[in-house]
């Protein structure tokens, strides 16, 4: 089962890159101040889950929550330009993907390790 746990890790390092570049674009590109705090906040959040995840690869479900989050604040926050709404939005559509596809193998991860004992 070496190919679930490679499958786990590489979806939670790559929420967590994602976290991290939600984190940067909220400084280094034009936002509202509540654009801003919002894309920072949740960057925070995705990449907390993601190295969590990396231990409990269930919780990639509040990935999936928090990429929700991401995806319709990117259009109910007023934003200054349009390119930060879209990083925002394409950005969430990753993170949503990735901890569906991720949390969906868990639990059969976790029957697998059973299986051996």
């Amino acid at each position: 089962m070496a190919t679930v746990e490679a499958k786990s890790s590489w979806m939670s390092w790559l929420n967590l890159a994602l976290g991290i570049w939600l984190i940067i674009s909220a400084f280094v590109w034009p936002h509202t101040p509540a654009a801003q705090l919002n894309t920072w906040v949740l960057g925070l959040i995705i990449a907390a889950i993601a190295v969590v995840a990396f231990g409990v690869p269930q919780l990639r479900w509040l990935n999936a929550l928090a990429a929700v989050w991401l995806f319709f604040s990117a259009f109910a926050i007023r934003h200054d330009t349009v390119g930060t709404v879209w990083n925002n939005v394409i950005v969430a559509v990753v993170v949503f993907a990735v901890a569906v596809t991720g949390a969906v193998g868990s639990p059969m991860q976790g029957r697998s390790r059973m299986a051996r004992v």
